[in-house]
């Protein structure tokens, strides 16, 4: 009886953990996955500034990243492009807990 207490006290810690790293884990998961995106955005564009903040603006709410136009600065011309962008994310842990993250990045670069 007491083995079985224990085994299944120790699934319960396990499947909490697992559950906060998934929570903790997923505004990082999203930030990479946004700022590579953006990355070879700014790297390969295709028109202009105001043109790539709107893509950009796209694809924040295609991974579901809370930035809004505010927070996103695009400039740059013809080769060479510059976005700045900064935005809160957080991690709720079963409603009792919340967790802010503050994301920034500055991508410049220059089109090959």
């Amino acid at each position: 009886m007491l083995s079985s207490i224990k085994g299944l006290f120790c699934l319960l810690v396990s499947g909490l953990l697992v559950y906060a790293a998934v929570q903790y884990g997923r505004p990082w998961f999203r930030y990479y996955l946004f700022k590579s995106d953006v990355s070879d955005m700014v790297r390969f564009p295709v028109q202009d500034a105001d043109a790539l903040k709107a893509d950009i603006m796209e694809k924040a709410k295609d991974v579901h990243v809370p930035l809004s136009p505010e927070n996103l600065s695009v400039s740059g011309s013809k080769w060479r492009f510059r976005a700045v962008a900064s935005w809160s994310d957080g991690a709720d842990f079963f409603g009792h807990y919340r967790r802010e993250f503050n994301f920034t990045f500055d991508e410049n670069a220059e089109a090959p």
